[in-house]
């Protein structure tokens, strides 16, 4: 019956915190998936407006000593043609690929250059557009195993498909650009691991993007978003002011704007900007817990159940230890530390099951899929190519004491019916 209780408190233990690992993980992989992909700040100019001149911007804030680098993105939307009746509808990204490079981690998601020394470039295609192609947009991942083809995508390496955008339209201007059609070749296929940008995005240069959007601007570059990676050991949200007041100087002193207009752009970390969608997730989690937290207190009754039998059957043992001296808190002491004891045993063996539950993640789910036919992790359903599989330390050291203090919790009725036991009377019955 004891190790019933003890694999009581184990089971319960391991499923709040592989329930915990998981959804932290999920969150902590939205925060670095952000990171990865738009650097440690982002700086966007008042809506409807862009920052002009950007390279001068971002000279501005690489000069500061914190700050490793810093590019700009250009944004507008279109159509992929990518062959008959095949036509998606994509995000253009107009970049500097060896700027971003350094902000982001996009190198290491480019099939064909990931591997190369040379910062990443769209390369020399007779004045023909160039760009960085979403594996999600050539082919869809394998309905069983959730995988892309890379050998397959690949192939799709230089051949050339039809862009169709439009030109930009004036800061509040009513009037419909018309939309212009251009061919481009595929230089490289990008795989972050994100459904969002794989599925969706196009890169080319951003000088590209700029004569197709202001075909008629003579101005310098401008940029929609300033994205920023500051040096190792630098915490972004501590340089968030030091940005803030670059950015000021800068639109002020530079663009001539008003400061009003000036303070109507929006600098945060990335992290900060997915902050809304994690504080929900962080609000399921606590639903969660609260919900699996109050399932798993049958614990307490159960060790309450358990004890109590014990205290029954064990009378006879407990009145020859009154008998020889012992006191009623002695006794009940016994039961108390018989039942932290439990708690302590099964807690760990929750906390081992619980690690080897979440480390090996994919190879269960794996198995579920092989054994079952049944696939639960789908990368367009749930954002990310990967279950995010990391230990949660500090749900398991909550869930550990809260294991130890139930199971003691639960055998103090049973000690206090066993310290107010009479000996004489139970001796004289035995």
């Amino acid at each position: 019956m004891v190790f019933l209780s003890i694999a009581a408190v184990a089971l319960c233990c391991a499923l709040l915190i592989v329930v915990a690992s998981m959804f932290t993980g999920f969150i902590d992989a939205i925060g670095r998936g952000a990171s990865d992909n738009l650097g440690d700040i982002v700086l966007e100019p008042p809506s409807e407006l862009s920052v002009p001149d950007f390279r001068k911007f971002a000279d501005m804030l690489e000069a500061d000593a914190n700050i490793a680098s810093a590019t700009g993105v250009l944004y507008s939307r279109g159509l992929l043609h990518l062959g008959k009746g095949d036509v998606k509808r994509v995000s253009i990204w107009g970049i500097e690929p060896a700027k971003r490079a350094e902000v982001t981690t996009m190198k290491q998601s480019l099939l064909r250059q990931k591997s190369q020394a040379e910062p990443p470039d769209f390369g020399n295609h007779s004045g023909e557009l160039a760009g960085f192609i979403g594996i999600g947009l050539l082919q869809k991942p394998d309905e069983i195993t959730d995988e892309y083809d890379l050998k397959k995508a690949r192939d799709f390496i230089g051949s050339k498909v039809v862009l169709t955008t439009a030109a930009a339209r004036k800061p509040f201007s009513r009037e419909v650009p018309a939309p212009a059609t251009y061919p481009m070749v595929i230089s490289d296929i990008i795989f972050t691991g994100l459904t969002e940008i794989d599925q969706s995005v196009v890169y080319m240069r951003i000088e590209d993007l700029s004569s197709v959007l202001f075909p008629d601007s003579n101005e310098p570059l401008r940029a929609d978003i300033i994205q920023i990676r500051c040096k190792p050991g630098v915490n972004p949200q501590n340089m968030v002011n030091t940005v803030w007041q670059i950015w000021r100087d800068y639109a002020t002193g530079e663009l001539g704007w008003s400061a009003a207009l000036a303070c109507g752009a929006e600098v945060m970390t990335a992290v900060q900007k997915q902050n809304d969608y994690i504080q929900e997730l962080r609000k399921q989690l606590g639903m969660l817990m609260v919900i699996f937290g109050v399932v798993s207190t049958g614990v307490v009754l159960l060790v309450f159940c358990i004890f109590y039998m014990v205290v029954m059957t064990k009378m006879k043992d407990i009145a020859t230890i009154r008998a020889v001296g012992a006191s009623g808190w002695n006794v009940a002491g016994i039961f108390i530390i018989y039942g932290a004891i439990v708690g302590l045993t099964g807690a760990i063996a929750g906390l081992a099951v619980g690690y080897v539950l979440v480390v090996n993640v994919e190879t269960l789910e794996e198995f579920v899929r092989v054994a079952f036919g049944l696939k639960l992790w789908s990368s367009s359903i749930y954002i990310f190519n990967k279950i995010p599989s990391e230990y949660d330390w500090l749900w398991a050291i909550k869930v550990f004491i809260a294991a130890i203090v139930a199971s003691t919790l639960g055998a103090i009725l049973p000690a206090i019916a066993a310290a107010k036991s009479r000996p004489v009377r139970i001796l004289q019955y035995e």
